[in-house]
This record gives C-alpha cells, sequence and structure tokens, in this order.
C-alpha cells in the first residue's frame, strides 16, 4: 500500500500503483517521479514464494503471469502504463516497449533499402512499409466500425472513430 507522503490522503495499492503514484504527484503536488523507479519501490509487494523457498514476482493485473525477477516485472508492468518510457535518441519520439523502439530505429533510422511499389510507383522505406502500402491497393476492408459496419482498409481511417455517430 502505497499512501502519498505529502498530502497523507491518497492510497494506492501493489505495482499498479507506480502510474497513478507518478500522475499523482505531477497534478496534485508538481513532482515529477520516474515510473520505473516507483515500480523499483513498489515491487516488493508482489513477491511470492513457493514451497521450496523460490522467489517469483506477480503481476497485480494478469491472474496468471509470475515472472521470475523484479525487472522482468517492470518491463511486463509498462505494458499496463499509459507512459512511454522508451526514448529514441535520433528523435522525439517515445515508444511503450524496447522491441516497439528498436522496431523504429531499424525501419525510420537504419539502412533499409527503399522499395518501390509495382502499382502505383511510390517507394517506401522497407518491406513492411511496402506491405501495409499495398492494402491501398486491395479492396480487403478489414476494420469495421462495430456501429454503423463501416469498412475501412486501416484501422487509423476513421482515426477510431466513425463518423456516424
Amino acid at each position: 500500500e502505497y499512501v502519498c507522503n505529502i498530502c497523507q490522503v491518497v492510497t494506492f495499492e501493489g505495482l499498479t500503483a507506480a502510474p497513478l503514484v507518478a500522475r499523482h504527484m505531477k497534478m496534485n503536488h508538481e513532482v515529477k517521479l520516474n515510473v520505473i523507479k516507483v515500480y523499483k519501490y513498489l515491487e516488493t509487494q508482489t513477491q511470492l514464494f513457493d514451497e521450496n523457498g523460490t522467489v517469483s514476482y506477480k503481476c497485480p493485473l494478469c491472474p496468471n503471469k509470475k515472472v521470475l525477477n523484479p525487472g522482468l516485472l517492470r518491463l511486463h508492468l509498462v505494458s499496463h502504463s499509459d507512459e512511454n518510457v522508451y526514448f529514441c535518441s535520433k528523435c522525439d519520439r517515445t515508444f511503450k516497449s524496447f522491441s516497439v523502439l528498436n522496431s523504429h530505429v531499424k525501419s525510420v533510422h537504419g539502412d533499409v533499402k527503399y522499395v518501390i511499389c509495382p502499382t502505383c510507383g511510390r517507394s517506401y522505406k522497407g518491406a513492411k512499409s511496402l506491405a501495409v502500402h499495398m492494402l491501398i491497393h486491395s479492396d480487403e476492408r478489414r476494420f469495421l466500425c462495430y456501429v454503423c459496419g463501416a469498412a475501412f482498409i486501416h484501422n487509423i481511417d476513421a482515426g477510431g472513430i466513425c463518423f456516424c455517430v
């Protein structure tokens, strides 16, 4: 359990609290905390011991998720946070996971060769970008609005919001 040491009012429970603690401190007390350091402070509350005395760490949000060390738990818990903690050193973008950051660095800043669309002649950096572009030339509309049933090629075509509402 975490009680704010400034106002003594707000109480949070477990490692789920880390983003909430950071947000509370920033909004109410203008104190900026590093979410990873808050996780480190709170992680002892998630320790489990089996009958052999082996320590594991349980995710407070996923019922069956256990890891063997607190570092892996911190990495996993970032997926539950709204905060992007991985920063690209070549631009200002931030990412939720290291693997997404790594993919970004390779595709945007790496030595990926340009490929040309055989249908329209546009060039794209890498095969992944071309594959996404090729959906435009397809008649397949995989993303549906759950309200009106309108179909879209890309999930972002509707900007997350269908205009039927």
